[in-house]
């Protein structure tokens, strides 16, 4: 496991180099900006950031491929992996408190684009997905679940100067570990962005909001607020990582301990 997450690092380090410049949408990148962070956490329990007055490390990585095009455009049949993996006291043997894995397969399709051939990025875009997320943990440590849903995106991600999406799912094939995990984690989430680029469209500064809730309920699961702030933008660099702060507030962050609440601040560097 160590030497796949190690891997992961790399690969993610060298996409990050191949897509970070790229304004306009290409088959092949970053889902989310993947970073490592480290924080301070108020909670007393075992959760993702703290252990006994303790900081620690989380890493992040997430990619997708388009396997499938449909068109000329963003529409077509993607794969993606995301990885969160979180670091406990040193340990040579057994480094990581929990690593979550979710692989995901989704299939986009460009509303009025599909119809018009409009080369706007801001048309919306309807999304469908499954994946599976979990943590191959062995025994009752076993964490995991099916997601089936769908979501409304406009804009990309770090890529244009604004970006909003909603996303709903609903949980399948629940481990007996955790029955219970939808109310920590919720079925609904909100994701909004702003960006500011220079004039070689390197994000500049940046900053984000992702709200996750039940819907029946809506009671709020997790807030997480970041920004992001490249200094070294102006350097007219294909690739330069960006420094990044975060705040999170809820449950569920770290599959290992869903049920504890984390109210974290973070920073760090990251790739988008």
């Amino acid at each position: 496991m160590n030497r796949l997450s190690i891997a992961l690092v790399l690969a993610s380090v060298v996409w990050s180099k191949i897509t970070f410049a790229e304004q306009y949408f290409t088959g092949f990148g970053l889902s989310e900006p993947n970073y490592l962070i480290s924080g301070f956490n108020s909670s007393s329990h075992n959760t993702p950031m703290s252990t006994e007055g303790n900081n620690r490390l989380k890493l992040r990585i997430g990619v997708y491929y388009r396997v499938l095009a449909f068109k000329e455009d963003r529409s077509g049949l993607y794969l993606s992996y995301n990885q969160n993996s979180f670091w406990k006291r040193a340990d040579p043997g057994t480094p990581f408190l929990d690593n979550n894995y979710r692989p995901e397969l989704s299939a986009c399709l460009d509303i009025l684009r599909w119809i018009t051939g409009n080369e706007d990025l801001y048309i919306p875009k309807i999304k469908a997905f499954v994946s599976r997320e979990s943590n191959w943990a062995k025994g009752s440590d076993y964490r995991g679940y099916d997601k089936i849903g769908g979501f409304l995106e406009i804009g990309q991600f770090g890529k244009t100067e604004y970006y909003a999406s909603f996303r709903c799912w609903k949980n399948l094939n629940v481990s007996s570990n955790n029955k219970d995990i939808r109310n920590y984690t919720g079925d609904a989430q909100i994701r909004i962005g702003y960006w500011y680029f220079n004039t070689n469209r390197i994000v500049k500064w940046g900053t984000s909001l992702d709200l996750r809730f039940n819907l029946d309920s809506s009671d709020i699961t997790s807030v997480a607020t970041s920004v992001y702030i490249n200094p070294l933008a102006g350097k007219n660099w294909k690739w330069t990582p960006a420094l990044m702060a975060e705040y999170y507030y809820g449950t569920a962050e770290c599959l290992l301990y869903y049920k504890a609440r984390t109210n974290s601040i973070r920073v760090g560097i990251a790739f988008m």
